[in-house]
């Protein structure tokens, strides 16, 4: 399960064996297109990945990673990647703060969030001046 925070998009490794996703409104969160996932949640300014089946328009896609986004919604392309494409709320106070392979996270440097716990094979970075720590869990991410 993974918890949300305003204005946090997380994007997972999508050979990660998540299982149950969870959403706000302004939480945007990728993963495996292959797996058997329904649509999970949509708002009128942000849609939520779902199964590929389902009724959206394709926007990018990669060997890794699909992203499917309401075109009616009013998503900006920021930046792409190999294994990855991010889609967001031009309006959001987003700033890009760091990138792997297989993952970006986007967020409002100015949260005040304290400690972002990951699992190995996801990464998470937010307020470059919070004191993070990486944890290795085996397939959670907890953001408190």
């Amino acid at each position: 399960m993974l918890e949300s925070f305003p204005t946090l998009l997380i994007l997972c490794d999508p050979s990660a064996p998540y299982t149950m996703l969870e959403s706000s409104p302004t939480l945007l969160i990728l993963c495996d297109p292959s797996a058997p996932y329904t649509m999970l949640e949509s708002s009128p300014t942000l849609l939520i990945l779902c199964d590929p089946s389902a009724p959206y328009t394709m926007l990018e896609s990669f060997p890794t990673l699909l992203i499917l986004c309401d075109p009616s919604a009013p998503y900006t392309m920021l930046e792409s990647f190999p294994a990855l494409l991010i889609l967001c709320d031009p309006s959001a106070p987003y700033t890009m703060l760091e990138s792997s392979p297989t993952l970006l996270i986007l967020c409002d440097p100015s949260a005040p969030y304290t400690m972002l716990e990951s699992s190995p094979t996801l990464l998470i970075l937010c307020d470059p001046s919070a004191p993070y720590t990486m944890l290795e869990f085996p397939c959670v991410v907890n953001l408190v």
